[in-house]
């Protein structure tokens, strides 16, 4: 009830009085959540290439709070848009829109990569509407009540979800009746992944959903969605990475994908939302 009631508030708010308050409530976390703090400030510090201690990494950091916290509230307003008004309103340009636009038209599966930028959700939300069934991998939240409306927000944009608890089988089976499947690679892992060249260093990335899309055939499309700073977004595909290709491996499709997704960080370092701990690289554990 709690939950509802301040969803239902936030969305009563005029847009810019919403913004201000979410990037006060984000630089209010910055600050009081200390170990979080220090992960959006070590993975800032990556995507920047300064130092941890440097002015522009701390700041870049409290950006990302900043502007995380307006991705949430936006998130949280805009599920009550029919998709293709959701769509129409937020998204106001995308690069190589076509090889989205092909990939939907091939009767194949397709693993969609991306990363915590910007608003990632919209581009599920341009799949369903190209006549695709999306299935998102993700975490359950873990608050009972913001798990549900995500839930909500996703289905209510056409996707469907698969839990990251036993995923392999979910995704495989997605794949090879020709659906779609969604997936954040930006996010290392622990020991279960490979090691994969990722912002200067070697980190532990889920590479299996990329096996997977081999096994199954499937090609690879890489895209990101981030604010203009108004309301809207401006997105990026990058051409699709066939697996079906022998000469690939799954090791060579999925340090292609991060090569496009850290390109997108680097470009846009505060918009990318990345508070997590993780096992230290390779570079680190030296």
């Amino acid at each position: 009830m709690l939950v509802d009631f301040a969803v239902a508030c936030l969305r009563a708010m005029p847009f810019r009085p919403k913004m201000i308050f979410a990037s006060l409530v984000g630089r209010m976390l910055f600050l009081l959540w200390r170990s979080r703090r220090a992960d959006a400030v070590y993975w800032s510090s990556r995507a920047i290439g300064l130092p941890l201690d440097d002015p522009e990494t701390v700041a870049t950091a409290r950006r990302s709070f900043a502007n995380f916290a307006k991705f949430s509230m936006d998130f949280v307003d805009s599920a009550v848009l029919p998709r293709r008004q959701r769509v129409a309103a937020k998204l106001r340009q995308m690069e190589n829109k076509e090889v989205l636009e092909n990939a939907a038209k091939d009767p194949r599966g397709c693993l969609l990569v991306s990363a915590h930028i910007g608003n990632w959700e919209l581009l599920g939300s341009w799949v369903s509407l190209l006549g695709r069934d999306l299935y998102v991998v993700a975490l359950p939240l873990p608050a009972n009540s913001l798990n549900k409306l995500a839930i909500e927000v996703r289905e209510n944009a056409g996707m469907g979800l698969i839990d990251t608890s036993g995923a392999a089988s979910g995704i495989l089976r997605a794949l090879t009746r020709g659906d779609w499947v969604a997936i954040l690679a930006d996010r290392p892992v622990s020991e279960r992944g490979e090691r994969v060249e990722f912002l200067g260093r070697r980190d532990h990335h889920p590479i299996g959903a990329v096996r997977l899309a081999k096994r199954a055939r499937v090609p690879i499309v890489v895209g990101a969605c981030w604010s203009d700073g108004s309301g809207g977004y401006y997105g990026k595909l990058f051409d699709a990475i066939e697996t079906d290709d022998p000469a690939v491996t799954a090791e060579d499709a999925m340090s292609a994908a991060l090569r496009h997704v850290e390109s997108v960080i680097r470009q846009l370092p505060d918009q990318w939302y990345i508070a997590y701990t993780s096992n230290p690289s390779e570079d680190d554990a030296n």
